[in-house]
C-alpha cells in the first residue's frame, strides 16, 4: 500500500527555524498569520529532540507530530503549492518520518538532508552531507550523495502494486461527482528517480 511521508524543511537552507518567504503569499489576516505562526512553533518544539525524526520516536510521539503537520498544512494559504514558485530551490529537512537516506543517515553515518526543487527544470534532489561544516552542516562535508529526480504532477492514479489498492482509489475518487474534477496536480508530484551519485 502507500504511505505518505511528512517532513518539516527550512526554506533557502539558511534559516534557523521553520519559515516562509512572505512575499509570494496572499495577504493574510492577524488571526490566520498568528494560528500560523503558533503552528510552527508547536512543530519546532515537537521535533526540537527527535535527530531530525532519526531518533526512536514512540508511535504516539509521531503521530502527534504528523498530527500537528497536518494542521499546518491546512492553514497553508495557498491553494496550489505545488505549483507555487516558493516551493523553487534548496531546503534542509528538519524532521522526517522518511527511512534513510532521505533522513540524512547513510549507513552508520548521521548528517544533513537537502531537497533543492528546480521548477522551470521539473527536477529534484535528495543531498545528503556527512560532516560538514556551516550553519547547515552542507559545507566541506566528508561524505555526500546526491539522488536526482524528475517531478510531475500527479494526475490522482496510484503506483501500487496491489490492484485493489488502485481500484478503491478510483472508485474513491469516481463515485463522488464532486470528485470527478480534482486538480491533484495542485499539491502532489509523482517522482521519478533518475540517478545517485556518491
Amino acid at each position: 500500500s502507500s504511505s505518505c511521508r511528512r517532513c518539516v524543511v527550512k526554506t533557502n537552507a539558511r534559516a534557523s527555524s521553520i519559515s516562509v518567504a512572505t512575499a509570494a503569499l496572499p495577504k493574510l489576516d492577524q488571526d490566520t498569520t498568528s494560528a500560523i505562526e503558533n503552528a510552527k512553533q508547536q512543530i519546532n518544539q515537537a521535533i526540537s529532540t527527535t535527530d531530525k525524526g532519526r531518533s526512536n520516536l514512540s508511535s504516539t510521539q509521531r503521530s502527534q507530530i504528523a498530527s500537528q503537520l497536518a494542521h499546518l498544512e491546512s492553514l497553508c494559504p495557498l491553494s496550489e503549492p505545488a505549483r507555487n514558485p516558493l516551493m523553487e530551490g534548496p531546503w534542509i529537512v528538519l524532521y522526517t518520518d522518511a527511512p534513510p537516506p532521505s533522513n540524512g543517515q547513510l549507513g552508520p553515518f548521521k548528517g544533513v538532508a537537502k531537497q533543492v526543487i528546480d521548477l522551470q527544470k521539473g527536477t529534484y534532489k535528495n543531498e545528503l552531507y556527512v560532516g560538514g561544516s556551516g550553519t547547515d552542516e552542507d559545507e566541506n562535508a566528508w561524505l555526500g550523495a546526491v539522488l536526482e529526480a524528475t517531478w510531475k504532477e500527479w494526475d490522482g492514479v496510484y503506483l501500487d502494486n496491489d490492484a485493489s489498492v488502485t481500484k478503491a482509489a478510483t472508485a474513491t475518487t469516481s463515485s463522488d461527482s464532486s470528485n470527478n474534477n480534482i486538480d491533484h496536480g495542485a499539491t502532489t508530484w509523482r517522482v521519478d528517480f533518475v540517478s545517485l551519485t556518491l
